[in-house]
């Protein structure tokens, strides 16, 4: 197969969004499919990883850039060429900050002209909230260490009105991430039991970052029923602050996790709470093993 060498450019302005392209192939092999990527190109023969930088840039965009500096990330993948040819990628992505540039789309090629139809500036939440696909899908943990440190989740009391939908696709997101050994038809069963049954009796508290709940922790007694955290905002300080807060509120907590989700399990030894017990069934009956974890006010030393 034949090694194509690319770079990819991680353009971003002062509010810490980045720029998308995004690509409706109309026609040819790669007809029907819409996505959104950063700018970027192949190397011309002779050229090197930091030529093709700005030429890539200046072309698709208008923008002007002279020191792109070191990559910041890599990979290598079999990716489908607009003729239909299969060829080995080797991407290597450059961060670039800019001021928000008027866009100028005349340098562009005429497949380019074609394909791109549209451009947008995407921050991390709106790249967390997208249904549209997005190219690479681990763009925003590609970005995450290289933007400013995320502002301090608001707390706030759930609201059913408000919040019910958004936390039943919250619960969705992080059970099919921390639960890969439950199917969906068993989530699906879940769900009903969790929005029907559970979610009205216990005491929510939602986390919420630029306006859009990110995660929310649900509390019987001083039992934390459920902790959702949305998988793109993990280690941003939204469950770490949850926990925190319910244990100044309750001064104890007492968690069941299962035994089959290490990350969740590793988080809550992190924030102080030991094992205390174990059982070798679910709520559901499930031969599934749950490990009871507990702290006490002043344990905690949560690092996400």
């Amino acid at each position: 197969m034949r090694v194509r060498p690319a770079d990819r450019l991680l353009v971003v302005d002062p509010q810490d969004r980045v720029l998308l392209l995004r690509f409706d192939h109309r026609s040819g092999p790669l007809a029907g499919q819409i996505y959104w990527t950063t700018p970027g190109g192949g190397l011309e023969p002779g050229e090197s990883w930091e030529a093709v930088a700005p030429r890539e840039l200046a072309e698709e965009t208008g923008i002007l850039a002279a020191d792109l500096g070191e990559a910041v990330h890599a990979r290598d993948f079999p990716l489908q060429m607009p003729d239909g040819s299969w060829v080995e990628a080797q991407e290597r992505f450059f961060l670039i900050r800019v001021p928000t540039p008027q866009m100028d789309m005349n340098g562009r090629t005429a497949h380019e002209a074609e394909v791109l139809d549209r451009h947008a500036w995407w921050s991390l939440d709106d790249l967390a909230r997208t249904t549209d696909i997005v190219h690479p899908g681990d763009l925003a943990d590609i970005l995450r260490p290289y933007l400013s440190a995320p502002s301090a989740p608001r707390l706030r009391p759930y609201d059913a009105a408000r919040d019910l939908d958004r936390c039943m696709a919250l619960w969705r997101a992080a059970s099919e991430a921390g639960h890969p050994f439950l199917d969906a038809a068993t989530l699906d069963a879940d769900a009903v039991v969790v929005r029907e049954a559970y979610m009205p009796a216990a005491e929510i508290t939602v986390a919420e970052r630029d306006g859009v709940v990110v995660g929310f922790l649900a509390l019987l007694g001083d039992v934390v029923g459920g902790l959702f955290v949305d998988p793109a905002a993990h280690r941003s300080g939204a469950g770490r602050a949850l926990i925190e807060d319910a244990l100044r509120r309750r001064g104890r907590l007492e968690v069941e996790v299962y035994e089959a989700n290490p990350g969740a399990r590793a988080f809550y030894a992190a924030c102080g709470l030991v094992e205390t017990g174990r059982r070798d069934t679910d709520d559901h009956g499930r031969a599934l093993p749950l490990i009871r974890m507990t702290a006490t006010d002043g344990d905690q030393t949560c690092p996400h």
